[in-house]
C-alpha cells in the first residue's frame, strides 16, 4: 500500500494505483459528527438526523468513478440513509444517497460493515483536483418508503472510496477489504 500525504488539503489518500482505487479516511472531517474507534478501525458517526458534516478529497486525475462509501449500524427497526452532495473541482456538483437494510437477521446489538454505492449511474465523472463532499444522515421506516423517522442508533462512517471506472470495458475493480 502506498500512502500519499498531500498537506495542501489536510488528509492523507492510500492508494493502490495499479487497482485505481483510492480511499479516503475522514480523519479531518469538519461539522458534529463525532470521532471515534469502532473496533480497531477510526471512524466517525452520528445519532442525530441532518447532522452535516464535510470532508475534502483529492480526485487524481479526470476520469469516470464509482464513489463508495464504508458503513456500520445496528439498526434492527428502520434504515439508514446516507445523503451526500459533491462538488468536484471544476465547480461539477453531484447529488444522491445510499440506503443500508436493517439488521433483524443479526442479533440485538450486533451490526455489520458494508460498502454501499451512492454515485448515480453507478459512476460520476470527476474533475482532477480536490473535490469538496458533504454528508448527512436520516432514517426512513424501510428502505423502500418514504416515511422519515426518528434516528434509532449511531451510523458509523470509516472511509470514502473512489474506484475507477473502465468506460470502453464497462468495468471495475471490485472493492474488497483486502485492497485495503
Amino acid at each position: 500500500m502506498i500512502l500519499f500525504v498531500i498537506s495542501a488539503i489536510c488528509f492523507s489518500v492510500n492508494a493502490i494505483a495499479e487497482e485505481n482505487i483510492y480511499s479516503f479516511d475522514l480523519e479531518d472531517t469538519q461539522g458534529s459528527w463525532i470521532r471515534s474507534q469502532l473496533d480497531t478501525r477510526d471512524v466517525i458517526s452520528t445519532d442525530k438526523a441532518e447532522n452535516i458534516a464535510t470532508v475534502y478529497i483529492n480526485v487524481p486525475q479526470n476520469g469516470y468513478y464509482q464513489f463508495m462509501v464504508s458503513l456500520y449500524h445496528r439498526w434492527r427497526e428502520s434504515c439508514p440513509f446516507l445523503y451526500f452532495k459533491i462538488i468536484d473541482s471544476k465547480g461539477t456538483r453531484f447529488s444522491d444517497y445510499t440506503f443500508s437494510e436493517n439488521r433483524l437477521y443479526l442479533k440485538p446489538g450486533i451490526g455489520r460493515w458494508e460498502y454501499r454505492c451512492p454515485s448515480a449511474s453507478p459512476f460520476w465523472y470527476l474533475h482532477a483536483g480536490e473535490a469538496k463532499v458533504k454528508f448527512w444522515a436520516d432514517a426512513k421506516n424501510n428502505c423502500w418508503e418514504g416515511r422519515t423517522v426518528p434516528m434509532e442508533g449511531e451510523i458509523f462512517v470509516e472511509k470514502f472510496v473512489l474506484i475507477t471506472v473502465d468506460m470502453e470495458k464497462m468495468t471495475q475493480t471490485s472493492i474488497k477489504d483486502e485492497n485495503f
